[in-house]
């Protein structure tokens, strides 16, 4: 199992973890502070199928912390292998490569 962590863009405190288990699938959960019990969860069991990686990005899109616009500007720059300049979108580059990793 793999576990990675991004803080959300506008809300103090607030982050989300995500990754990738092996015998469930991807998953996500989005936390208030430090020690908040999960405000919201993207797993195997919350959905009852095995969750994708778009069904992730959905997630962390509704959740506030990543913008759809930049997802697209990221997934572009890495088809293309361009430089990426916004923070915004080197940020989805980084998560994109830590659920690849995670999945591998």
């Amino acid at each position: 199992m793999s576990r990675f962590r991004i803080d959300h863009p506008t809300r103090p405190g607030a982050y989300a973890e995500y990754g990738h288990d092996h015998m469930l699938g991807f998953y996500a959960e989005c936390f208030i502070d430090q020690r908040s019990k999960p405000t919201a969860v993207l797993d195997f069991f919350k959905l009852g199928r095995t969750v994708t990686l778009q069904d992730c990005f959905e997630f962390l899109i509704a959740e506030g912390l990543i913008d759809r616009a930049d997802l697209e500007t990221a997934l572009t720059a890495m088809q293309d292998s361009t430089r990426v300049r916004s923070r915004n979108v080197r940020r989805i580059v980084e998560i994109v490569g830590a659920f690849k990793s995670a999945a591998d």
